[in-house]
C-alpha cells in the first residue's frame, strides 16, 4: 500500500478522523507485539522485532510535539487491499 492509498483508506489510530485530511503520513512504532506481517517495525540494537505500528494525523502528531502524547487506540494491519484496526487493549507486549 503506497502513501496516497494510506490517506485515502485509512484513519488516525487516536482520533480517529480520515487521514485525507492530512498531509503527512505519520506512521509511529507500538510496544506491543504484531501478529501479522505488515506493516511492522524492529530492532536489531534491542532484538525486538514484530511490533506493531499505528498511523497519527498530523494534528495528533503536532500536539504531542508540543504536549502530552496522543492516546493510541488501534495498530494497524494491511491485508491485501484491507485495513484492518485491532485495539491496543488486545495486543500484548510479549
Amino acid at each position: 500500500m503506497d502513501t496516497t492509498q494510506i490517506n485515502q483508506k485509512c484513519k488516525c489510530c487516536a482520533c480517529e478522523a480520515p487521514l485525507s485530511y492530512s498531509k503527512h503520513v505519520n506512521l509511529i512504532t507500538l510496544e506491543f507485539k504484531a501478529k501479522w506481517q505488515v506493516p511492522v517495525w524492529g530492532n536489531v540494537l534491542t532484538d525486538q522485532s514484530q511490533m506493531a505500528s499505528a498511523f497519527i494525523c498530523d494534528r495528533c502528531y503536532d500536539a504531542g510535539l508540543n504536549g502530552p502524547t496522543p492516546d493510541i487506540k488501534f495498530a494497524v494491519e494491511f491485508d491485501k487491499e484491507e485495513v484492518i484496526y485491532h485495539p491496543v487493549t488486545s495486543l500484548s507486549r510479549d
